[in-house]
């Protein structure tokens, strides 16, 4: 079991939404930007070409986010996931993962088409002074900035 720190756009509603029914959501996803084709992960260049041309983005600034959301095909079913600001600002859930990563556009919206399935029943949310050790794990959530993250941290884990 691997645990992951996955950061959402919480002013998203479609993202919030879909939580519910087992999909945690990530941007930078429009049709067209799975990360993997015919069960083979895309390259980086081919990615790349598919970026959306309106995102007027340095290709500097599109392999970086190609690097953090590929990620995301790391993450297998009963790895754990902790989701920070949620499902408010002042607080963090933990969720386990159901199914790895999946491409498909939500119902509103171009754009979070990647996403994670999760086993909703095991979400927990916790405020960040809780207790102890709510309190040990949000003090550690700043070194994780990225939108995904890889948890290595043994007072976390």
């Amino acid at each position: 079991m691997r645990c992951f720190l996955f950061r959402i756009n919480t002013d998203a509603e479609e993202v919030r939404n879909d939580i519910v029914s087992g999909k945690l959501r990530q941007g930078w996803g429009k049709s067209e930007m799975s990360l993997l084709k015919n069960d083979e992960i895309v390259s980086k260049e081919e990615w790349r070409d598919s970026f959306p041309k309106e995102w007027d983005c340095s290709d500097e600034y599109i392999n970086r986010k190609y690097d953090n959301l590929k990620i995301m095909l790391d993450i297998k079913k009963d790895d754990v996931i902790i989701i920070p600001k949620f499902p408010s600002w002042d607080s963090f859930s933990v969720v386990k993962v159901a199914d790895g990563y999946k491409f498909e556009m939500p119902k509103i919206g171009d754009d979070f088409g990647h996403y994670i399935e999760i086993d909703f029943d095991s979400l927990r949310s916790f405020k960040y002074g809780f207790d102890d050790s709510s309190t040990k794990i949000h003090s550690k959530l700043r070194a994780y900035q990225s939108p995904l993250n890889n948890v290595w941290n043994e007072e976390i884990l």
